[in-house]
Formats: structure tokens, sequence, C-alpha cells
């Protein structure tokens, strides 16, 4: 099994819980506001939305997104320097 943290303190995994908790329902409001507002304004059906392929540019902003959420939460610990090592 990989080993990401060495010698976290309880701070350290706190502060990454929280900063993906706070993304993560960032992303939620955001995205159940959106389908509402296309539903109502549109006529789209959430099975529409829930069933959609993104193309090729979405992909990619898709792919860029990820990996900034990524870096955010695996980051917040990174400020006392509780990181040393990604996967092993």
């Amino acid at each position: 099994m990989p080993t990401y943290l060495h010698n976290a303190t309880i701070e350290d995994v706190a502060r990454m819980v929280e900063s993906l908790t706070e993304e993560l329902w960032v992303l939620k409001d955001r995205t159940l506001v959106l389908e509402q507002l296309l539903i109502e304004k549109t006529g789209l059906s959430l099975d529409e939305i829930e069933t959609y392929e993104p193309g090729p540019e979405l992909a990619k902003r898709l792919a860029r997104e990820r990996q900034r959420v990524i870096r955010k939460v695996l980051g917040a610990p990174l400020a006392t320097g509780a990181v040393h090592s990604v996967g092993r």
C-alpha cells in the first residue's frame, strides 16, 4: 500500500478533510443550482444531464479541473511539511 503521509498530525489530516469538504460542497451546491436552472429555463431533463457525454474540449477542461482539486486537497498538509512522499 502506498504511503502518503509520514508523521502526519491530526491537524494536518483535519486541514485536508476540511479542504476537501469545502471544495465538495461548493461544487455540489453549484451543480444543483445549475441543474435546476437548466430544467426550469430550457426544459432540459435531469436524465439528459446525467447521461451527457462530454466532447473533447469539455473533457480537457474537466481533466484540468480534476487536477486542480487534487492539488488543493492533497496540498493542504504541505503548509506544515507533513507530506514527504507520494506513492511507494
